[in-house]
Parts: C-alpha cells; sequence; structure tokens
C-alpha cells in the first residue's frame, strides 16, 4: 500500500490544475511553442489523446513542472529587468521552454495536445498527476 503517494495526491492534483491552468495560458509575447503547433480540430484532439503512451505522459508531467517553473522565474526576470532588454529575455523564457519540452523526448505538438486533453479528460488527467513529480523537489 502506498501510502505516501496516496496522502500525497489531492495535493498533486490542485499543483496539476494550477499548472494546467498557467500552461495553457500564452506563456509570453508570442510564443514559439504557440506558433509551432498547429491548431488541431477538437475531434482530432480527443482521438489522438485516447492513444497517448505512458512514455509521453510521464515526459509531459515533467515538462508541465519545468514550464511552470520557468514561467516563475522568466516572470520575475522580465518584472525587474528596463525595457530595453524585456524583449531579449522574452525570447530567452521562450526557447527555454521549448528546449524543457523537447528535452523531455516529446515533440511541441504532442505536448500542447497532452496539456489540452488533460483538461477535459479525467483519465488522461489522473495519468498527467500519477506520474508528475512531488511540487516540493
Amino acid at each position: 500500500m502506498r501510502l505516501r503517494g496516496h496522502a500525497t495526491r489531492p495535493r498533486r492534483a490542485l499543483h496539476l490544475a494550477a499548472v494546467l491552468a498557467l500552461v495553457m495560458v500564452p506563456l509570453f509575447v508570442a510564443p514559439p511553442a504557440r506558433s509551432q503547433v498547429q491548431s488541431t480540430p477538437k475531434t482530432a484532439t480527443k482521438s489522438r489523446a485516447a492513444n497517448i503512451s505512458d512514455q509521453k505522459i510521464n515526459a509531459t508531467a515533467i515538462a508541465i513542472v519545468q514550464v511552470a517553473n520557468l514561467r516563475k522565474d522568466y516572470q520575475q526576470k522580465i518584472a525587474a529587468a528596463p525595457d530595453s532588454e524585456k524583449a531579449h529575455i522574452v525570447t530567452d523564457a521562450n526557447n527555454a521552454v521549448v528546449k524543457a519540452i523537447t528535452d523531455q523526448g516529446i515533440s511541441l505538438a504532442d505536448y500542447a495536445t497532452i496539456v489540452e486533453a488533460a483538461q477535459s479528460n479525467p483519465t488522461i488527467r489522473e495519468k498527467l498527476i500519477a506520474h508528475m513529480p512531488d511540487p516540493e523537489k
């Protein structure tokens, strides 16, 4: 019996909900992740979501946490930077987000599809929660 995992499940679910809310909002001004991901009709997204491997779920869960951390860090940098530096910081942030996602072995399109699916599909959401690293780490 996994008492530790069971005890942290509500906290992880809350963390996932907060992170999903963050990552679905455009990260910064015109992020490349959004411009590189093609729009997909909802029916195509639902059918693709049904065939998501555990490997992609795990990679997405890790990437979600990394993207949320990057977002927090870069928002602070942007807020503290002079106007002349903000565009450069935004570019760096967007590149870091793309790298954080693709370093997990998933494409930007797969990441976007899985995150979108998790918002409306409880099965995908539960799988992400199960694979998500503890927020304290």
